[in-house]
């Protein structure tokens, strides 16, 4: 109920007010399952008839390297789908090998909340800033993807010579994983 406050209008679909017929669990089962992968499908999307149409280039104010060539779609293509497997695979041995924790048989009125391993790294913003934290963290993960090729200026294409940006996309998944160490050791409470 904190988010759909916080979410103000968009936030009715959290609320009873949309309907009473639907449970509000049921609600956000849909919106984790169907809505948000629907969503990042879309853009996905976007972004490839983006690349399609636009090629694969540096900032227009830096001149094109000489010594790299540039590639077709397709490449771009697979070079994504082989990322988006490898991540598929880590995510797939991650579930397999620590499995979620059921815990005991909740008991109404006295339920204690606490999120599936993979989003332990939010546990700690609630807990520490509060339910609307949760927000600002995921608008600013996302702002900051958004913003790389804005802030990237460097002039090569190939991954491995890009450091800086390299360095900086490697800072956001290393911290991620230390919130994520930081719940599983010192296990906070449930709310």
């Amino acid at each position: 109920m904190e988010v759909a406050k916080l979410l103000g209008g968009l936030g009715v679909w959290f609320t009873p007010e949309l309907t009473d017929r639907v449970p509000i669990v049921l609600r956000l089962y849909v919106a984790h399952a169907v809505i948000v992968p629907g969503l990042i499908l879309l853009l996905f999307v976007w972004h490839a008839l983006l690349v399609k149409r636009h090629k694969i280039s540096p900032h227009p104010a830096i001149p094109d390297p000489k010594e790299e060539v540039a590639e077709p779609f397709t490449a771009h293509l697979k070079r994504v789908g082989a990322f988006g497997l490898v991540l598929l695979g880590v995510l797939t041995l991650l579930a397999v090998l620590v499995p979620p924790v059921l815990g005991p048989t909740p008991v109404e009125g006295i339920e204690i909340t606490r999120p599936l391993w993979m989003f332990w790294w939010f546990f700690p913003m609630e807990e520490w800033f509060g339910v609307g934290s949760i927000a600002y963290v995921i608008v600013a993960v996302f702002g900051l993807i958004f913003l790389v090729p804005f802030l990237d200026r460097s002039p090569h294409r190939l991954w491995r010579e890009r450091k800086v940006a390299m360095a900086a996309a490697a800072v956001l998944p290393v911290g991620l994983i230390a919130v994520t160490v930081e719940v599983w050791v010192n296990n906070p409470k449930g709310h």
